[in-house]
């Protein structure tokens, strides 16, 4: 079975969405998560399984690259590291905190390496 998502599925889910769920953001992004292979792919399918429902990102990359901050309703199409496409996610809440105030929970909901905080520490981003 391909569970990749197909064109037509990506523009009837555009379609119905601006049609009945108008948004606050504007923003639409196709991207894979991490800067190596390995992980793009690892966090493509813990997306697609519904293991990995949360992520984050430093702060200051985002002015370092020019890139916007990510709001509520941003869908992001999640890429594997060929490019492809594999899901589409909705950002739902946006938190600015330091690492060090980062809740056990927020490590599980992440979904990478053990779940705990500490595998955060880790993940190259």
């Amino acid at each position: 079975m391909d569970e990749r998502v197909s064109p037509m599925l990506f523009r009837e889910i555009f379609a119905n969405r601006s049609k009945d769920k108008p948004s606050d953001s504007n923003q639409v992004v196709a991207e894979y998560f991490c800067a190596d292979e390995y992980n793009a792919n690892t966090c493509a399918q813990l997306v697609l399984q519904g293991t990995k429902t949360a992520t984050c990102s430093l702060y200051e990359a985002y002015a370092l690259d020019k890139e916007e901050l990510p709001e509520c309703g941003r869908l992001t199409v999640v890429l594997n590291w060929d490019e492809e496409p594999v899901c589409i996610i909705e950002t739902t809440e946006v938190t600015y905190l330091p690492f060090n105030q980062i809740s056990p929970e927020f490590a599980y909901e992440e979904g990478e390496g053990d779940r705990y905080l500490c595998a955060l520490e880790k993940v190259p981003y």
